[in-house]
Formats: C-alpha cells, structure tokens, sequence
C-alpha cells in the first residue's frame, strides 16, 4: 500500500533509511524487506515472474547462512504475563509445559477446544508468576485477545509491552565471535543450547537475550528497551564488521523460513490446522491438561488423512509465491501455503498440506512414489515432496 504509511516505526528507522532499505507495512509496521544497493532507488516492480529483489535476497541470505547477518525483529507482538495464577492460565492455554526453570524460552501452541490452533508463540518463564510471550507482528491484537477471554476469575494482569522492547537479532555462523567481542563474558564461542535466556547489561543496556532462531542459524535475539535500540545496534555492526556483517530484510528471513520448513500463523498454521495436520506434535505435553488436549487426543488415535508437506522444484528457473495448487499423480491434493525462490538449494521451495486422493491416510512413503507437480501459471513443475525440509 502508499497510503496510510509511517503510522508505527522502530527504533531503526533512520539506520535501515541510511542502509538503502525498501519498506513494506504489516499491522501498521514500517519494515525493511530488502536493501538496495547504494546508489539505486529502493523500490519493487512488481511482476508474477522472477522481480527486480531476486538477486539482492539470494546475497542477503547467502550473508546468513554463511557468515553473520543482523535482523531487526522490533515489530514482534510482546506480552507480560504476572499475577498468582500465571501459570495456572498458561498450563491452560498452552499445548507444552511450561512449568520450566526460570529463563528458559519454550515454543508452543495456543488451540481451541477443537484441537486447532489459535496461536503459535515463544514463552519465556521470568520469575515465579510472570512470563514475557513472544508472537507474530499481525498477531498483536488477535493473541492479546484470546489470552484476556481466558483470563476469568484468574489473578492474573496482562500487559500489551511491543512498543517498549525492541528486538534486534544477530544471525549466522560468525554470530558467536562478533557477540563475544561484544561482551566476552555473556557470549562465550561456544555452541549455544536452543531455549537459553541470558539476561545482561551492556554500557548500561538491560539485554534479554533468547537462543532462538526463525531462519534456521544459530544466534540470539537481543530483547532491549525500545529507545536503547539503536546504540546497541552501532555496537552490534562495529564488533561484526571484520565478520562482514550486513542487515538483512524480511524477504530473506521469509525465505530462510520456508527453506528450515518453519511455519508461520497464517500460512501453514491457522484454526482449521491440528499440531498433528502441521507436523508438530513433539511441541506438546500430553502428561499435563490444556485447553483442546480432549479433541487433540482422538485426533491422535485416529489415521492421518491430511499432512503438511514440504516441496522442492526441480527446474531452478521458476518462482512461486505461494497459494499454487499442488498435483499428486495428476489430481489435485492441496495448495502451497507458503512459498519462495530458495537461495540456499537454488530452487523454489514450498510448504503446502496434501490430502490423498483416495481420502486413505497419507504415509511417507507416498511422497517418494508418486509423481508430484505444481502449477504456476498454468503449467506444470515436477516437484519432489518430503515431510522434512531441504534445509
């Protein structure tokens, strides 16, 4: 859209403008979806086939997966959970448990008594009765209303916090020597355990820092006041420069995404999709009660007839987008929910649920015998199928 522009910014507005980004809105969030070269005029032109970006997003995330990339992660939705019954109402509302040491961060589902799901989100356990809850930028306002319809007779106090912490993560392989030169002491080079939270204090910045990743790299996002954003970011660029540090936009981390086969609310996952139907099952406790686990638990006895798929071109020079129906021996079975050109394999890749076309349960082995197909642009692309990603 051009209109209705600038309403909400991060505290990186001016560094992404002096980086050349191109923008694009969601929920009203101003945010970089690639950076133009230095001296071209950052903008899209718009087409179904291969656009003016392509290039620019395969070096973006080639910089990720190879070196050390920075990503301004702001706009995520961020919430504050405190109060006696804390976490009475998360046991509740959550598939995992979260009754876990203080300092831990947990991905979890949110589902409704169907079993489907609400939200898909990151918890992080700070004290006894409080947690700090991590969701998606267009999720704000549906995820703080469905936790504040449960609250009831809990004691509990629920606080919209996205506009006071900002988010800026650090990204790639080299991602533990430029954080160590940093702050040695908080970021030893070492290989870091998925879930850990480092709270610490850099010249005065209070840092909440989580050992999590949506593209797939090892690294942290770096969790900090809002208006302390932008001086931690000049200290981030400094320590990587030798590590030949870039930002990088949300096209890329789109990309990588799909590529690790990563849902996303929206996309793959939404309230007509089980956590079994998404391939995400292991993210549950079936020992403890929540919210859905009854219609969950028969789900789970009962054969399998739709699964999420992921999907690989095989010819390099076609693009998808996205919604592409997806042919298994020449009918129809679904269509992809998410897809994009794979910088990292060379090849579209996609992710989309699949039905057998006799209605009979799907098995694995189904994906390696039969011929799969995608349509774009009324032609058919041979295309192999797997329930792991290519990545």
């Amino acid at each position: 859209m051009e209109t209705a522009r600038d309403v909400r910014t991060s505290g990186l507005i001016k560094f992404h403008q002096q980086q050349n980004a191109c923008f694009g809105e969601t929920a009203g969030w101003e945010r970089p979806l690639f950076y133009s070269p230095a001296g071209s005029k950052p903008k899209i032109d718009y087409s179904f086939l291969r656009q003016n970006w392509h290039e620019i997003v395969v070096n973006e995330v080639k910089t990720c997966r190879e070196a050390v990339a920075l990503l301004d992660q702001s706009t995520f939705a961020k919430f504050e959970l405190t109060g006696r019954d804390a976490l009475h109402l998360r046991q509740h509302l959550y598939g995992a448990n979260l009754d876990r040491p203080i300092g831990q961060a947990v991905y979890t589902g949110m589902f409704n008594s169907h079993g489907m799901y609400e939200a898909d989100l990151t918890v992080v356990r700070t004290g006894d009765d409080s947690f700090y809850v991590v969701t998606a930028t267009g999720q704000q306002q549906r995820d703080y209303d469905w936790i504040a319809r449960h609250i009831g007779n809990n004691q509990v106090e629920l606080a919209d916090v996205s506009a006071n912490w900002a988010v800026v993560s650090v990204m790639g392989p080299q991602s533990p020597m430029v954080l160590n030169r940093i702050t040695p002491a908080a970021f030893p080079i070492e290989n870091l355990r998925y879930g850990s939270v480092r709270n610490l204090s850099l010249n005065s910045i209070p840092i909440r820092a989580l050992g999590i990743s949506y593209v797939g790299e090892q690294g942290w996002e770096l969790h900090v006041p809002a208006d302390s954003v932008h001086q931690l970011t000049k200290e981030i660029m400094l320590a990587g420069a030798e590590f030949g540090i870039r930002p990088i936009g949300n096209y890329a981390i789109s990309a990588m995404r799909i590529e690790k086969g990563f849902r996303a609310f929206g996309h793959e996952l939404s309230s007509t999709e089980s956590p079994l139907e998404a391939g995400l099952g292991w993210t549950i406790d079936w020992d403890k009660e929540f919210l859905g686990k009854t219609a969950l638990k028969k789900k789970r006895q009962q054969p399998m007839t739709q699964r999420l798929v992921c999907f690989a071109l095989e010819d390099p020079d076609v693009t998808l987008w996205g919604t592409e129906p997806i042919l298994m021996g020449g009918t129809i079975v679904g269509y992809t929910t998410s897809a994009c050109f794979g910088p990292t394999i060379g090849v579209s890749v996609a992710m989309g649920y699949v039905k057998h076309p006799t209605g009979a349960p799907l098995q694995s082995s189904d994906l390696q015998s039969n011929l799969f197909e995608i349509v774009q642009l009324g032609q058919r692309y041979r295309s192999k199928a797997s329930l792991k990603p290519w990545v």
